[in-house]
């Protein structure tokens, strides 16, 4: 459910530190402060007048320990005007943030050299990631629907990052050979955290996949996005597929990168670190880059570890039933709209025909009444 927006002004009017603070900063940037700075005084339960003066009386460096522990709350904590917790690259923001707003009112924060750099770092996360194995993939694949079954399958076969993933295009898939030997290299793709190409390979699990979600959607606009969805929502899919699978994640945290790691770790163990590196997106040197026909060579023989062949053809079965049905739920859509229209066309010739058998039935009385009067004028005349 969206907040309602209140200008700054009305929403810190008793708060005039945070209000000068944020009044002081780039139009670019004051939105996103103010959204952090809310992080920090709903942790502290306490207003930035408050914070700077208590500041000013702390000879203990009390605020240098609270900005520490904010870090480890934010990994498991939400704010009111935030669902999710904050991620951790929002975290390492959120601390500069911070420590800007005591910056600017001359109380600046006071770390040794050790601490400066943790709080430059991104913090690491208290809950581990689950481990994928390829049969607890299979068991998600089984539970999903043709959509679902694309971000879980696809997913683990390119190992891309979320905002990677999210970006890919109908066009991306629709200038590939679907139909020759997996695995098909996808050719050379930007990407958005690092700045740097990666090399992505469909797996023989996915090519199917990727043939009824194209399929599905009947687009053929190389621009259109594969998903139209949020990327967090990648994360949501995964873990709701993981429900209905029953597996058990424990106190581990299931997230579309696990999908990544997954893949990292299959095609660490047949190929250099600079092959996975560039399969998947992360930077190398330039003379450790080679052929994308070297590449697929080498995630060929990853294949037996990443792919469930025993459920390919199910997979396969399922993903064209699943286009089979979501085909036959338009077209009875479609017809149901159809009857609609003829039902609302009908309605209104009821209407009409009521209206003609109403005049008629008038007409019918005003004719009689008539012949009564002719008849009476005619007895009259004979008298």
């Amino acid at each position: 459910m969206s907040r309602k927006r209140i200008p700054m002004e009305e929403e810190f009017a008793d708060d005039s530190a945070t209000l000068e603070w944020l009044k002081s900063q780039k139009e670019s940037t004051k939105k996103v402060y103010k959204s952090l700075w809310r992080w920090f005084l709903e942790f502290t339960a306490m207003s930035g007048e408050q914070i700077l003066a208590d500041r000013k009386q702390d000879e203990e460096h009390r605020w240098e320990k609270k900005v520490l522990e904010f870090r480890e709350w934010c990994l498991n904590h939400t704010c009111e005007y935030h669902e999710k917790p904050l991620g951790e690259g929002g975290i390492k923001t959120a601390t500069g943030v911070i420590r800007g707003f005591f910056n600017y009112h001359y109380q600046d924060l006071k770390f040794r050299n050790s601490v400066s750099k943790r709080l430059s770092e991104k913090p690491k996360r208290i809950r581990e990631d689950y481990k994928l194995a390829k049969e607890t993939i299979a068991r998600m694949s089984v539970q999903a629907n043709l959509r679902d079954r694309y971000v879980l399958v696809v997913g683990k076969s390119l190992g891309l990052r979320a905002i990677d993933f999210i970006n890919l295009k109908v066009g991306d898939f629709t200038c590939l050979d679907l139909d020759s030997e997996p695995p098909i290299s996808m050719g050379k793709m930007h990407t958005v955290k690092e700045s740097v190409s990666a090399f992505p390979l469909l797996d023989s699990d996915s090519v199917p996949i990727v043939k009824a979600h194209l399929k599905s959607i009947g687009i053929t606009d190389p621009n259109r996005r594969m998903l139209q969805i949020k990327k967090g929502e990648l994360t949501r899919i995964l873990q709701d597929l993981a429900e209905k699978g029953k597996i058990n994640v424990g106190n581990k945290h299931l997230r579309f990168h696990c999908l990544r790691k997954f893949l990292i770790d299959r095609l660490s163990a047949v190929m250099s670190e600079s092959k996975w590196k560039q399969v998947v997106g992360k930077k190398i040197s330039e003379d450790a880059y080679i052929s994308e026909e070297q590449l697929r060579e080498a995630y060929g023989r990853a294949m037996a570890e990443t792919t469930f062949s025993n459920h390919n053809h199910r997979i396969m079965k399922v993903a064209q039933l699943e286009t089979t049905i979501e085909v036959l739920s338009q077209k009875i859509t479609e017809q149901t709209d159809e009857i609609a229209q003829l039902g609302g066309r009908l309605a209104e010739r009821d209407v009409e025909l009521s209206k003609l058998e109403q005049e008629l039935r008038e007409a019918k009385q005003e004719t009689s009444h008539r012949f009564a009067r002719i008849e009476k004028f005619l007895k009259i005349e004979e008298e």
